[in-house]
């Protein structure tokens, strides 16, 4: 067995690449589900002024490039319900 000098972990093989045995570990992944009204809050969090987006990634325990991805689908989603509530008001003004 020889010491994977990237993972500090034993392999059983020879050190020419191949592996004779893997251990697969089951279990939680260590990945966290977010709802869509929490990614949605830490969006808007990012976007008070002063505030760094690495900051906020930080805080939340996840990288910044989710955080500006959350923030792009957070103003989709802003402007549809603004154009629905611009659509919504039009048939109102029209059925009086």
């Amino acid at each position: 067995m020889g010491l994977d000098s990237k993972k500090d972990v034993y392999l059983d093989g020879s050190s020419a690449g191949s592996v004779s045995r893997l251990e697969i570990l089951e279990g939680p992944s260590g990945r966290r589900v977010r709802s869509e009204a929490e990614r949605a809050r830490i969006a808007a969090e990012s976007l008070s002024p002063g505030v760094q987006v690495s900051e906020v990634a930080r805080k939340h325990g996840v990288t910044r490039w989710q955080v500006y991805d959350w923030r792009r689908r957070l103003r989709v989603c802003c402007r549809r319900a603004r154009r629905l509530h611009q659509r919504l008001r039009r048939w109102l003004w029209k059925m009086r």
